[in-house]
């Protein structure tokens, strides 16, 4: 083996295109799939008020299951049902790729009532991050 040597900093593109291929390829050898699609973009469904964007649901397949990577809704269109549609049309999303569940992650101080009051439930919390602020992974059987 060489002298190995290490450095940090921001991840570049042909790091992050490693790593990426390293995940497809172990899928492959242990599992015969590419189970997280690492090549694949997310889903994004948007709102938009004519020109202006209202907000987006983005999730993608991960090992047969959607993960709701972002929910956005801008401000001046919270509280509108914007929120709700989108996630209705990534639930849609979820079913025609044959997902049994959908999955999100949220702090404490972000959407947590919000997925709750959408059918989701709570499998796991964690505490002790700065300001009290907690982390919450949620999923929803569809």
């Amino acid at each position: 083996m060489t002298d190995i040597q290490f450095k940090n900093g921001p991840l570049e593109e042909n790091v992050r295109n490693k790593i990426l291929a390293g995940f497809t390829q172990y899928g492959l050898q242990q599992r015969g799939i590419d189970g997280d699609n690492t090549q694949s973009a997310p889903e994004s469904f948007e709102a938009w008020d004519g020109d202006t964007f209202a907000g987006a649901a983005v999730g993608k397949v991960f090992w047969g299951q959607l993960h709701v990577k972002w929910l956005y809704v801008e401000e001046s269109y919270r509280s509108s049902g914007i929120a709700s549609q989108l996630m209705a049309k990534l639930e849609n999303y979820a079913r025609e790729q044959k997902c049994t569940f959908m999955f999100v992650e949220t702090l404490s101080f972000q959407a947590l009532h919000f997925y709750k009051k959408i059918g989701f439930k709570e499998d796991f919390s964690r505490q002790g991050y700065t300001q009290s602020i907690s982390f919450h992974y949620l999923s929803k059987y569809i």
